[in-house]
């Protein structure tokens, strides 16, 4: 399967779009983590520095995979206002993709993350061939 460019438009849904990540989009991602909801779950994000880091490694995923987190942009804006995607996860003694996100506090129940994941599971489905997607999450992380 052929990469996209890193700049590229990966999903879109009604509200939402999903694109690659850029390094330069560390100061807007940092803010996602910016409550004490999130860093309850994600005590590292404390900074834009953690934030380029983890950027980082979703644009390494993206090379290696195919496929990572992306940034996760209101269409009606452009704003950058979370992340979702997919990863590789060691599951028990096998690996599985895994779909996961996160999202900045003020638009938090809004249906914006059902959209995107459901976007997500598709293209994990039909563009990735896997038979097979999970998802953890810390059973308090509702």
């Amino acid at each position: 399967m052929p990469k996209p460019a890193p700049s590229s438009l990966v999903l879109e849904t009604d509200r939402v779009s999903l694109r690659h990540f850029h390094l330069t989009d560390a100061a807007s991602f940092a803010r996602v983590f910016d409550d004490a909801y999130a860093q309850r779950f994600y005590p590292d994000m404390t900074d834009e520095a953690a934030a380029r880091r983890w950027i980082a490694k979703n644009l390494e995923r993206y090379t290696t995979d195919g496929f990572g987190f992306w940034a996760l942009c209101l269409r009606s804006t452009g704003e950058l206002i979370g992340d979702c995607g997919l990863t590789n996860q060691a599951v028990e003694q096998t690996t599985d993709v895994e779909v996961g996100y996160h999202l900045r506090a003020d638009h938090r129940g809004q249906g914006l993350i059902t959209e995107a994941a459901s976007a997500c599971m598709q293209y994990g489905f039909s563009t990735i061939g896997t038979a097979r997607l999970v998802s953890m999450v810390h059973p308090e992380n509702y």
